[in-house]
């Protein structure tokens, strides 16, 4: 009689169940819950976890070993964006639930970009989080939690820092970089937190805390005759904000593509 080959059962496919709410190991695998108020006017969506979201010991000094427990915005990554955030008057700890599209790791090399097979097994958990949580506003930090949220096809660089509406949640959405270059890129550091300002604003227009809003005008010279009269509208004043944009790799050997001026609010 021929030998038959030992047949193992098949392992289980990845799954987050929907009602996950406890940080710990999963199918061999570290998912981290989502943490913050519910319901909350603001809700940040990550598109993956980070390294040090999922740690579960530290090695000390001597061989000693200290246990910590998985959790969102834990580490120096989680810490500048709470500061960030602070900044301009969003306490994350009090008014934002914080989650992830895929709440485990997948690699270095898509944990900041996964694709849609990637974030497939956290689907129905997270749109049970956002069911719940009711969020007015959500930022969505990289592409795949702004295309999750907003699905039309948009190039994500020209979508940063603008509002989108997702039809799915009834909710308004601003998409902004991965929160990992938040400490990563502190050169774009200002950039967040201008784009963040944004949140704060609508968060308090949605609350019915009035905020004043300054009518723009503006005027765009084209000829010699519309610059001198520019240059005698604005001589009155005493105090001028200018913004030069350049082409070049410096002031000395770049050109002068365009110059703003501002003068008074407005």
């Amino acid at each position: 009689m021929q030998d038959q080959p030992l047949a193992f059962p098949e392992s289980e496919p990845f799954e987050v169940p929907v009602n996950w709410n406890t940080s710990k190991r999963h199918q061999d695998r570290v998912v981290v819950a989502g943490r913050g108020p519910k319901p909350a006017d603001i809700m940040f969506l990550a598109s993956g976890t980070l390294e040090e979201e999922v740690v579960e010991e530290e090695h000390g000094m001597h061989g000693a070993i200290f246990r910590r427990k998985p959790a969102f915005l834990k580490g120096p990554h989680g810490v500048e964006l709470k500061d960030m955030c602070m900044s301009v008057g969003i306490s994350v700890d009090s008014e934002v639930y914080y989650t992830a599209l895929c709440k485990w790791l997948l690699g270095r090399d898509r944990n900041l970009n996964p694709k849609a097979g990637d974030i497939q097994p956290g689907l129905a958990c997270c749109r049970r989080e956002i069911k719940e949580v009711a969020p007015k506003i959500i930022v969505a930090f990289g592409k795949a939690a702004f295309e999750f949220l907003v699905p039309i096809r948009f190039k994500f660089g020209d979508a940063i820092g603008m509002w989108f509406w997702s039809e799915e949640f009834q909710c308004r959405v601003m998409p902004m970089s991965s929160q990992y270059y938040v400490a990563a890129k502190p050169e774009w550091m200002e950039r967040y937190r201008m784009d963040m300002a944004q949140v704060k604003k609508l968060s308090d227009e949605l609350k019915g805390i009035a905020v004043e809003r300054v009518p723009l005008h503006y005027r765009t010279v084209t000829c010699a005759a519309e610059l001198r009269q520019l240059v005698q509208d604005i001589m009155p004043f005493t105090l001028y904000c200018p913004d030069c944009e350049w082409h070049g790799k410096n002031h000395a050997a770049g050109k002068l593509r365009s110059l703003q001026i501002g003068w008074q609010p407005g």
